[in-house]
């Protein structure tokens, strides 16, 4: 016999929230974009093409 866990209930007004959707996006082309010196979280190659591959399969994780 499988011994469960019960899980709480917990409504959406509980669930963490994300930071704001700015209103205006601006949409610009990558080659366009500098890197910001000042950024200290870096992927490597392999990384940003796993990355690449996950959103063109699962879409966008920022939802407009």
């Amino acid at each position: 016999m499988e011994n469960k866990v019960p899980r709480a209930q917990v409504s959406a007004s509980e669930l963490p929230v994300g930071p704001p959707i700015p209103e205006n996006i601006e949409f610009v082309a990558t080659g366009k974009l500098k890197p910001n010196l000042r950024n200290a979280r870096t992927h490597s190659k392999k990384q940003i093409n796993q990355m690449r591959k996950a959103f063109r399969r699962l879409g966008s994780p920022i939802q407009f």
